[in-house]
């Protein structure tokens, strides 16, 4: 998707930050896959785009069904928050749990039923499904929480939600709103000059 086939001829850069917003938090959707197995991986939110405007920051969010431009000023940054959020673990444990009882399942019941119960395989598609759904959240790495706020909004950054994402991302986003605010205070600043004209 790109901004400037929608709008004015600005110039923009992608910030190589694109994701699909959750509508559960990452535990929620691996205590959805107990239940669900594959299916679950399949419940997806709206997707969140952010593209370097050079004096802003373009937010894009497309639900499939609509798409979503908000524009933040560097100038207008108040804070900037990052933290380290448990869902990375929880998320993990759940999933490490379900694959080791399915798996177990699916060989208890291959045992006692000489092969012959009708449950193995969908147990065993259920565990190997959340294997590969650990194997991925792990490869992944260590969950995040990003928000942006101004004088008027606080914006939650979802797409930021891997701390190695955000770690590439975060230092050009403070770069671009410390330059932006040292230009706007250099402005306030300044001395106001003489007018020219002619007597």
């Amino acid at each position: 998707m790109d901004p400037e086939a929608h709008s004015h001829p600005q110039q923009y850069e992608p910030l190589r930050a694109r994701a699909r917003m959750r509508p559960l938090p990452r535990w929620g959707t691996a205590a959805l896959a107990l239940v669900l197995g594959p299916l679950a991986f399949l419940v997806r939110g709206s997707r969140q785009e952010l593209w370097d405007g050079g004096d802003h920051l373009l937010i894009i969010e497309d639900n499939g069904y609509a798409e979503r431009y908000r524009r933040v000023r560097y100038q207008e940054v108040e804070v900037l928050q990052h933290w380290p959020t448990s869902d990375y673990l929880q998320a993990a444990v759940l999933l490490a749990l379900g694959a080791v009882g399915y798996l177990a399942l699916a060989g208890w019941l291959y045992q006692t039923t000489d092969g012959d119960s009708l449950a193995i395989g969908p147990a065993a598609i259920f565990g190997v499904s959340l294997v590969l759904a650990l194997a991925s959240h792990l490869v992944r790495g260590p969950t995040t929480r990003v928000r942006l706020r101004t004088r008027v909004q606080v914006i939650e950054l979802p797409v930021l939600g891997r701390r190695r994402l955000a770690d590439r991302v975060l230092p050009r986003l403070r770069a671009r709103i410390s330059s932006a605010q040292e230009d706007l205070a250099g402005a306030a600043t300044a001395p106001p000059q003489a007018p020219t004209g002619t007597t």
